[in-house]
């Protein structure tokens, strides 16, 4: 239950899904792409508009309830928490999926002949968003926590990995 702060022993994966949150979603590619932006390689822009598109590969849960629910199918808090708790249908499209990577890879190899930054870009974003749903996070416990009707269920990894990602950003600004 949502009731607070509540600590379960392990992990559990609802329907097989790996529930990983926005901000790392937007962490890992950004902090990638900045990292690589102190070596003149990119600039801070470039690191934003990878981490923004970490996190709109997610935009098929959006897709998935407009579709599926019956009511209030643009009710961004519900489709929030169906993400989260309810998982009644399968929230994820095929770009999730390994006929989505070999896909979004295919488009990539020929879109690098218009433009490799934007091949740079869509592909530190979808392939670190991909990456990071597939990390194995069963043996770590999580925190529940229901604030204002929003409902969060973030993995103890997913919160030290967070913490660890602010960590080196910090580290990467001060040197």
């Amino acid at each position: 239950m949502f009731w607070g702060f509540e600590s379960i022993p392990f992990y559990t994966v609802v329907s097989g899904i790996v529930v990983m949150y926005p901000q790392s979603h937007f962490l890992v590619p950004f902090i990638f792409v900045e990292f690589l932006s102190r070596f003149d390689f990119f600039s801070w822009k470039v690191a934003i508009l990878a981490g923004i598109v970490g996190v709109l590969v997610d935009v098929d849960h959006l897709f998935e309830h407009v579709i599926h629910a019956s009511g209030d199918r643009w009710n961004l808090l519900k489709v929030w928490n169906q993400a989260i708790v309810g998982h009644r249908w399968r929230e994820r499209s095929f770009i999730h999926d390994t006929s989505g990577v070999l896909l979004i890879t295919a488009l990539l190899f020929f879109l690098y002949f218009l433009s490799p930054l934007a091949v740079f870009v869509i592909g530190a974003g979808y392939y670190s968003h991909i990456l990071l749903d597939h990390v194995h996070t069963s043996y770590f416990g999580k925190v529940n926590i229901s604030f204002l009707g929003l409902k969060i269920r973030e993995g103890v990894f997913e919160i030290v990995l967070d913490v660890l990602l602010c960590v080196f950003l910090i580290l990467i600004y001060l040197l």
